[in-house]
């Protein structure tokens, strides 16, 4: 990061020690000087990235903020002591040529101005600007003569006056000079990325949409084969059905042809039985005489013309 070094600014006094000076006024100009120093050191950081920029913005913003109200609060107390001190002495006439503490007109004017009165100022009145900070000096300095205090009082409230300027312009200063080009250009970022994020959100949109038509197409084409899946299973249960109907008019077949087989084979042994009976009759017949020979022929003629007349069963 890039940091402040030396401030190089038209507004900047490089040094406030002046023995003519008070001891209180070349303490506050310092301590002005510090924090002057400090915020611009602030404003002026730099990165190399936005991102960089924009995190150390929003972790020096805080520190920033408590150097403006340290600030306001100088500022304020400077600004009461001078109206006290003005309403004290009643230079109201004062107050008409070098307006108010919190004025940011014409701050180079006012600050030359305080600059110039700083330096014409005595010893004397400095040191009874101190005396704002210790009572035992200003018991000391109730005997001064009326003339003497009221010349004093103008002289302190010229330099809380110049005191205050420098405050306020140096505030001004700090954030016109130093914060609002890189605010500036950080808000030129902002509103790059934000174009840049405005369109990745219109093409997530728009491949959003051909997402949602490509599902919404995946899901009739889904449905459609669901549909014919389950119309396949229909059909397969109906030939199944068919195929429990046929099994049983098969089984009932095979009972009827078993029946069938069984009587034939009934029939077989009975004229099995016949057959040998015959052959036994004609052996013995043979022995016999011819009358009993004829009278077996016709007891055997007629259970043939019985078996024949017998239904025959036809198989199926």
């Amino acid at each position: 990061m890039m940091l402040l070094k030396k401030p190089s600014y038209s507004w900047w006094f490089d040094s406030h020690i002046s023995p003519r000076r008070s001891p209180w006024l070349q303490s506050t100009l310092s301590e002005l000087d510090e924090k002057t120093k400090a915020m611009l050191k602030l404003v002026e950081e730099d990165a190399d990235s936005f991102a960089q920029r924009a995190e150390m913005y929003y972790k020096k913003r805080p520190e920033l903020v408590n150097m403006v109200e340290d600030f306001y609060r100088a500022h304020r107390s400077l600004a009461e002591k001078y109206d006290q001190l003005k309403s004290e002495t009643g230079t109201r006439v004062v107050l008409t040529q070098l307006g108010s503490p919190l004025a940011k007109e014409n701050p180079e004017k006012h600050l030359k101005c305080a600059s110039d009165k700083f330096s014409v100022a005595s010893t004397d009145s400095f040191d009874s600007e101190s005396e704002i900070d210790d009572p035992d000096q200003e018991e000391d300095n109730q005997a001064d003569s009326d003339a003497g205090e009221e010349v004093s009082s103008t002289e302190r409230v010229e330099c809380l006056t110049g005191s205050g300027e420098e405050l306020n312009e140096g505030n001004r200063l700090c954030f016109s000079a130093g914060g609002n080009g890189r605010f500036s250009n950080l808000r030129e970022e902002i509103e790059k990325l934000k174009q840049e994020n405005a369109k990745q959100r219109a093409e997530i949109i728009k491949k959003n949409e051909g997402q949602a038509t490509w599902q919404k197409f995946t899901k009739e084409a889904l449905k459609a084969r669901d549909n014919e899946v389950l119309k396949l299973k229909e059909e397969i249960e109906e030939l199944k059905e068919e195929n429990r109907m046929r099994k049983a008019q098969l089984g009932e077949r095979d009972e009827e042809k078993k029946e069938v087989i069984r009587q034939l084979s009934l029939s077989i042994d009975i004229l099995k039985e016949e057959t040998l009976r015959l052959k036994k009759c004609i052996k013995d017949s043979k022995k016999k005489s011819p009358s009993d020979l004829s009278k077996w022929k016709e007891i055997f003629s007629g259970k043939l013309f019985n078996l024949k007349c017998q239904p025959s069963v036809v198989a199926l």
